[in-house]
């Protein structure tokens, strides 16, 4: 269903010369994908969804219904990383000296 055949080479090459976590560099991937065409039924969703030991708020995104779905993933992903490296700060801050049992009881990934 992709546009034309350099979209998987796109999204391989991306993928290999992508700095970064591994989450970054599968965005970059599929960033690259849909600048060499994409999908040849269109735009209408995009999804980000990664395992990992230490899951993150970024590790599990989707864009449904959406005229730049990869885009607006792009947007959830950097709001999703910016929202986790100030979290610690900000729940420190709005919860005072509490010890880390119960700060951490609380997230359930």
């Amino acid at each position: 269903m992709l546009e034309n055949g350099t979209v998987i080479q796109a999204v391989s090459d991306r993928f290999e010369d992508a700095g970064g976590s591994f989450s970054a560099r599968l965005l970059e991937a599929l960033e690259a994908g849909q600048e060499a065409g994409g999908d040849k039924r269109g735009k209408i969703s995009a999804a980000l969804l990664v395992h990992a030991p230490e899951p993150k708020l970024y590790h599990n995104l989707r864009v449904d219904n959406s005229d730049d779905p990869v885009g607006e993933l792009r947007e959830a992903y950097e709001l999703g990383r910016e929202t986790e490296e100030q979290l610690p700060e900000q729940a420190e801050d709005m919860l005072g000296d509490y010890p880390e049992e119960i700060l951490n009881f609380g997230l359930k990934y």
